[in-house]
C-alpha cells in the first residue's frame, strides 16, 4: 500500500506540473468600467483577457517550440476556409500560421476560393491576393475556366510561384497568358492552354500569339504542354519538354480553316524538343498543308516513347509521319474514322501510304450493319508496337468489295494474323468463296486465322488443290461458326474433317484447332434431345489424330 501510494504521489505530481497555472490577475471588470460602456462589453472584455491569459499558459505552448509548430501547420490540407479559425485560437498560433507559407499555398487549393476572384467579388479577388501574397515563396497550381483582368493583375505578380497552369482564355487573355510566357516562369512545369469556343480570335490576337518567342531561360522545367490547335505555336517550344497534347477542342479557330499552325510550323516546334517521349494529337490537331512542305527535312525524336494520333484524317496522318523520324522502339497509336458515300471506298488510299517504322503484323476487320472496323498492329516484342484503329461508318449492307478493297490496301507477306468478323446477314454479299480464296491469297505468311458467323469457304479454301497449297504456314485456326441443326452441322463437320486430313497428308498439320458454334439454328434449348456434351466429346476424338490441340465448343 505505500508503495502504491507512493507511486501515486509521484504521478500526481507530475501532473501538476504540467497543469497550466492560474491565469495572472486580471482587474475586476466593474473596477476598470469606461463612463459610457455596457456591462456586456466590460464582461465580454474580460472574458477574452482570461482567455488570452490561459492560452498564453497552455502546455502546447510551453513545451512545443515555434519549429515544430510551423512544421505542423505545414502539413495541414484545408478543405474550405473554415481552417483560418486556427489563426484565432492564440497570439502565437496567429504568429506561427502567418509565417508558415504552406499553409496559405494549401488554401489557394481550394476551389472557392479561386471561383469567387473569377467571379470578381471584391472580397473574393482580396482574400485570393492576401493569400498569395503568404505563400510565397511556395509553388502552387492554378485551375480556372476563363482568366479575367483582375485574376491576370493579381497573378502577374506572382509568375515565379506558378508550378502548374491550366486555363480556359479568350483571345485577349491568351496575349496576357502568352506575355507571362515570354517574361519568364521559372517554376513552371505543366501548362494547359484551352480555347474557349465562344470567344472566335481575330487577326490582331493571332498575330500576337505568332510571336512569342520562348527560351530554356524563360521556361527551364517546363515539361508537359496541352494546348488546343488556335494557341499551338513554335514559339511554344522549349527543349526541356517532355509531352506534348495538341488537339481537343472543335470549334471552327481550333478545327478549320481559322487554325494557323501549317506542318512546316509542327516541324519547327519538334526540332526545338529533342526530349520528347510522349506526343498526342487529338480531335481538330491537323496542320494545315502547303504546297512543298514534305520536301522539308524531316525531324528526329529519339527519346520518344508514344505516339498517339485520335480522330485524325488520313491524308494528315500521312504526311504527319513523313516529316518525323522516330526509334523502333515507339508505340504508335491510330484511331480515326471516316464516312462512306456512294462510290467511296471504306478505308481511305492514304492509309497504303503509311511512312510506320515496321510493316503491320496483325490485321482485324469486323464487319456490321452500318460500320466497318479495321484494326491494324504488328505484334507485341521487342522492337516496339503498331496500333491502327479505324472505323467506317457507311450502309454496308449494300457493299460487294470491301473485302478486295482490304485485300488491296494491305496485302503484305509481313502479316501473319488475320481475324475476319461479319455479319451473318451480310456475309453471302461481302465474302463468299471467290472473295475468300481472294482475301487469303493476299496474305500467304498467315500463320493464326479466326474467322466468325460462316467458315465453310475458310475451309474450301484451304482444302484447294494448288501448288503451292494455300496458308503453308497455317497452325492455329479458330472458327466461330453459325450453322443449322442437324444437317448442316454436320455437314460442317465432315469438311473440317476432310481439309484437316488433307492438309495433314501434305505436312501442313495444325497446332491448334478451335471450333466454336455459337449458334445451332432448329435447337431449342428446352428441346435438346441430344446429350450435346457426347457430340463435343466425340467430335474431340474424331479430330485429334489431325491436330496437335483440339478445342471443340458447342453452344445453343
Amino acid at each position: 500500500m505505500a508503495a502504491t501510494s507512493g507511486a501515486a504521489t509521484i504521478h500526481a505530481h507530475s501532473v501538476s506540473e504540467l497543469r497550466p497555472e492560474a491565469p495572472a490577475n486580471v482587474s475586476h471588470p466593474l473596477e476598470t468600467l469606461p463612463g459610457q460602456a455596457s456591462k456586456r462589453e466590460v464582461y465580454k472584455g474580460y472574458v477574452r483577457a482570461q482567455r488570452s491569459a490561459h492560452n498564453n499558459l497552455a502546455p502546447i505552448h510551453r513545451f512545443l517550440p515555434t519549429e515544430i509548430l510551423m512544421e505542423v501547420f505545414a502539413h495541414i490540407i484545408p478543405t474550405s476556409c473554415t481552417a483560418l479559425c486556427l489563426l484565432s485560437v492564440c497570439r502565437k498560433w496567429r504568429y506561427i500560421a502567418l509565417r508558415t507559407p504552406e499553409f496559405w499555398s494549401d488554401l489557394l487549393r481550394i476551389p472557392v476560393v479561386t471561383r469567387a476572384a473569377v467571379r470578381g467579388d471584391p472580397a473574393g479577388v482580396e482574400r485570393f491576393r492576401t493569400f498569395l501574397q503568404r505563400s510565397a515563396p511556395i509553388k502552387f497550381s492554378f485551375n480556372v475556366l476563363c482568366l479575367p483582368s483582375h485574376v491576370s493583375e493579381v497573378l502577374g505578380a506572382h509568375l515565379n510561384q506558378i508550378g502548374g497552369l491550366k486555363v480556359r482564355v479568350s483571345g485577349d487573355e491568351a496575349v496576357v497568358l502568352y506575355g507571362w510566357l515570354a517574361t519568364g516562369m521559372p517554376l513552371l512545369q505543366e501548362l494547359e492552354i484551352f480555347h474557349k469556343a465562344a470567344y472566335p480570335l481575330n487577326p490582331s490576337y493571332r498575330d500576337a500569339l505568332r510571336a512569342l518567342q520562348c527560351t530554356d531561360f524563360d521556361l527551364p522545367r517546363l515539361q508537359t504542354l496541352r494546348v488546343s490547335p488556335a494557341f499551338f505555336v513554335p514559339g511554344l517550344a522549349v527543349p526541356s519538354l517532355q509531352t506534348l497534347h495538341v488537339g481537343g477542342c472543335c470549334c471552327d479557330d481550333c478545327r478549320g480553316d481559322g487554325k494557323t499552325y501549317t506542318l512546316h510550323d509542327l516541324s519547327s516546334f519538334l526540332r526545338r524538343c529533342p526530349y520528347l517521349f510522349s506526343v498526342k494529337f487529338s480531335m481538330g490537331s491537323e496542320p494545315l498543308s502547303e504546297p512543298g512542305e514534305l520536301s522539308h527535312r524531316p525531324v528526329s525524336l529519339p527519346q520518344l516513347k508514344t505516339l498517339t494520333f485520335e480522330h485524325y484524317q488520313a491524308y494528315s496522318l500521312r504526311d504527319v509521319l513523313s516529316s518525323l523520324i522516330i526509334p523502333h522502339t515507339t508505340i504508335v497509336r491510330i484511331n480515326s474514322e471516316t464516312f462512306a458515300q456512294g462510290g467511296e471506298t471504306y478505308f481511305p488510299p492514304a492509309l497504303r501510304k503509311l511512312p510506320l517504322p515496321w510493316a503491320l503484323r496483325s490485321l482485324r476487320v469486323v464487319v456490321g450493319t452500318c460500320t466497318c472496323d479495321l484494326l491494324g498492329a504488328n505484334l507485341r516484342n521487342e522492337s516496339g508496337r503498331v496500333k491502327v484503329g479505324w472505323k467506317t461508318i457507311g450502309v454496308l449492307n449494300r457493299r460487294t468489295e470491301i473485302f478486295r478493297d482490304f485485300a488491296d490496301l494491305f496485302a503484305s507477306p509481313a502479316v501473319s494474323r488475320l481475324h475476319i468478323s461479319v455479319a451473318s446477314n451480310l456475309y453471302p454479299t461481302c465474302l463468299d468463296g471467290p472473295r475468300m480464296a481472294a482475301l487469303l491469297s493476299a496474305f500467304p505468311q498467315l500463320t493464326f486465322l479466326r474467322v466468325g458467323r460462316k467458315c465453310h469457304d475458310l475451309f474450301t479454301y484451304l482444302l484447294a488443290q494448288s501448288d503451292p497449297p494455300p496458308c503453308q504456314r497455317l497452325d492455329h485456326v479458330i472458327a466461330l461458326w453459325s450453322v443449322a441443326w442437324e444437317d448442316e452441322f454436320w455437314e460442317s463437320c465432315d469438311l473440317v474433317e476432310k481439309t484437316l486430313a488433307h492438309r495433314a497428308g501434305l505436312g501442313l498439320r495444325l497446332s491448334i484447332l478451335d471450333l466454336r458454334f455459337r449458334r445451332l439454328y432448329g435447337l431449342k434449348e428446352q428441346e435438346i434431345d441430344v446429350d450435346l456434351q457426347v457430340v463435343r466429346k466425340g467430335l474431340e476424338e474424331r479430330f485429334r489424330p489431325l491436330a496437335e490441340k483440339v478445342e471443340i465448343t458447342i453452344e445453343v
